[in-house]
């Protein structure tokens, strides 16, 4: 049984290997760089609080893009009981032009049913099985639902090119 110390310390070298991937699949589902983050810190602090739920060290970058989702699920809920001004301006949440280059700007204008596994794939190099454990889906749905979200990349790039 480890102690606290090295208990600690293994999660903030979790963490740190995995931050930039939890904040990438964050940027994906809520499309603004300050949500992700505040999305990415709230997902590190839950995942801190219930570090004593996690039974295996193997499952800790599911675990924690799972938390990530979660994190960023709660920040759409609060987006939907917002109430907008006048100015629509000051609640556009779009990425910077030169954030989302290439392929990755399609890959921005999915819906986050396709676009999410296809990040955690492509971007962050995760295993199907961690992206069907991250996402709490099966392996197979979770396979077809890269195969449309290609077919749909696929379809949207040569509607541009046309």
């Amino acid at each position: 049984m480890e102690g606290k110390r090295e208990r600690d310390a293994r999660f903030v070298e979790a963490i740190r290997q995995n931050r930039a991937g939890m904040f990438c699949v964050a940027r994906m589902m809520l499309r603004s760089d300050s949500d992700a983050e505040e999305a990415v810190a709230d997902a590190t602090e839950k995942a801190y609080a219930h570090l004593y739920a996690l039974r295996n060290w193997q499952c800790i970058r599911p675990w924690l893009m799972r938390i990530t989702i979660n994190a960023c699920h709660k920040i759409l809920r609060r987006r939907k009981r917002e109430i907008p001004c006048d100015d629509i301006g000051a609640f556009e949440r779009t990425a910077p032009p030169q954030a989302a280059e290439g392929v990755w700007a399609f890959v921005e204008r999915l819906e986050p049913l396709y676009s999410l596994p296809l990040t955690m794939y492509y971007a962050q190099g995760m295993k199907l099985e961690e992206i069907a454990k991250a996402l709490h889906a099966p392996k197979g749905t979770v396979s077809a639902r890269m195969t449309r979200g290609k077919q749909k990349l696929r379809r949207m790039i040569e509607e541009e090119r046309a």
